[in-house]
């Protein structure tokens, strides 16, 4: 009579583990331990979002070894609603004209953006570059609107281009002082108008203690 063999229940234990592995790679990554989830997209008509969805989904894959037929089948897995409808519609209709079905990211995400991003948005963001200016929002909020809408319009300037564009567009008091002063790239330059900003705040909240008190007199 053959005896049974025996299984070592730490090897029955990592079995399970792999297999629960296995069952949540599709909507999961993993690095060192922590657990990366992938972004639900429904297919919104809104440019901004769409854009926001992929830059964090390039994140996620950047975090992990994973090719392009694998990025491809794990974004679909969290696709939503009127995405995941469009989606399937747009690789059966592939099929019935007898066109290769979109196996990789890349050709994917050039689909989806044409899909997704209108053909004026690129063109609306220049125009929006060229009229930005600080007005009532801090250093701070002017400079990140600035970069957001640089990184969306795909714009890779000069740092040069960069510093004179961010200048361009400071309020006139900061930008008189900040002209003084050294700067070598635009950190720099952001740094020193962060600082005139706060001055002049510290000086302006000095100028109306000094009113009320002379009123008081």
């Amino acid at each position: 009579m053959e005896q049974a063999q025996q299984v070592n229940p730490e090897n029955r234990g990592g079995d399970r583990r792999r297999r629960r592995e296995n069952d949540g790679e599709q909507k999961t990554l993993r690095i060192d331990g922590i657990k990366l989830n992938i972004p639900t997209f429904n297919g919104k008509s809104d440019a901004n979002a769409y854009l926001e969805w992929e830059i964090k989904v390039e994140h996620v894959f950047a975090c992990n070894e994973y090719n392009e037929e694998q990025k491809m089948k794990l974004e679909t897995t969290e696709f939503s609603t009127y995405a995941l409808t469009w989606w399937n519609k747009y690789q059966r209709d592939r099929t019935r004209y007898e066109e290769p079905m979109v196996e990789s990211w890349t050709k994917m995400k050039r689909i989806m953006r044409k899909r997704y991003i209108p053909t004026s948005y690129n063109r609306d963001l220049q125009l929006k570059l060229q009229r930005m200016t600080q007005g009532n929002k801090s250093v701070e909020e002017y400079f990140k609107e600035m970069e957001v809408t640089m990184i969306k319009a795909r714009m890779n300037e000069e740092n040069e281009a960069i510093m004179a564009r961010f200048l361009n567009g400071l309020n006139y008091d900061i930008r008189d002082v900040v002209l003084l002063q050294e700067y070598v790239d635009i950190e720099d330059l952001l740094h020193n108008a962060n600082q005139v900003e706060q001055q002049l705040k510290r000086k302006g909240i000095m100028r109306r203690s000094s009113n009320n008190n002379n009123n008081s007199n």
